[in-house]
């Protein structure tokens, strides 16, 4: 690639961790911190249904701070496209790993895994329908590992522990399900902090993606 004048722009990680079957004491304090002065309410799901009226506002939050937060290449989505994600994407979500934050009425905070289902998407050979989607919900439903997709949290309430706030209940869902592995879903390199969480849970980086970039 570098040969045909390309340069590397940037590097994505994937983190590989144990879900834990003990929370490190750091992550009890927090999370017992955040819950005890009760300005802050997790939303957590046990239906599909239960989901549905949460999709638009985790959006707009999502626009909102990826646009912020200057995530690589991402560009704000328009309201069709979040309908059409929405009515896409909503059949396989699996309520018990989609963990929120709200401030009264307000989403400030979300998360979203998935069991692992690469199985079945080879099996369906990336057709969902008619019945590629029967396929994929059963290699969900046998996998150990748990991908996380996407997660936010709004600016303003960046550093007060909503993470882990949220990640605790998302391990706590995990390993309830019988879950052993996190894959972490793409990282920027650059994202120092991110990065420093994983590594304190024991995460260790197994998969490595680059952007390369020409002038032309």
């Amino acid at each position: 690639v570098e040969k045909q004048g390309y340069s590397k722009d940037i590097d994505y990680v994937v983190y590989k961790l144990d879900i834990p079957k003990e929370f490190p004491e750091f992550y009890k304090k927090i999370y017992e911190r955040v819950k005890r002065k009760g300005e802050f309410e997790i939303i957590e799901f046990r239906k599909r249904a239960e989901l549905k009226p949460w999709i638009k506002p985790v959006l707009k939050l999502m626009n909102e701070c990826y646009s912020q937060s200057d995530i690589y290449g991402y560009t704000p989505l328009e309201e069709e496209e979040m309908q059409d994600l929405a009515k896409r994407y909503l059949p396989l979500l699996d309520p018990r790993f989609v963990k929120g934050v709200k401030k009264g009425d307000e989403v400030v905070a979300f998360i979203v895994g998935m069991p692992n289902f690469t199985e079945g998407i080879r099996k369906a050979k990336g057709r969902l329908l008619p019945f590629g989607i029967f396929r994929v919900m059963r290699a969900a439903k046998k996998t150990k590992q748990l991908d996380l997709l996407l997660g936010a949290v709004k600016e303003k309430y960046r550093g007060r522990g909503l993470d882990v706030f949220m990640g605790v209940k998302m391990l706590m869902s995990a390993h309830k399900a019988g879950l052993e592995l996190i894959d972490t879903h793409h990282e920027m390199e650059t994202n120092t902090k991110v990065r420093a969480e994983m590594e304190k849970m024991g995460g260790v980086i197994y998969k490595r993606f680059r952007i390369y970039k020409k002038q032309l």
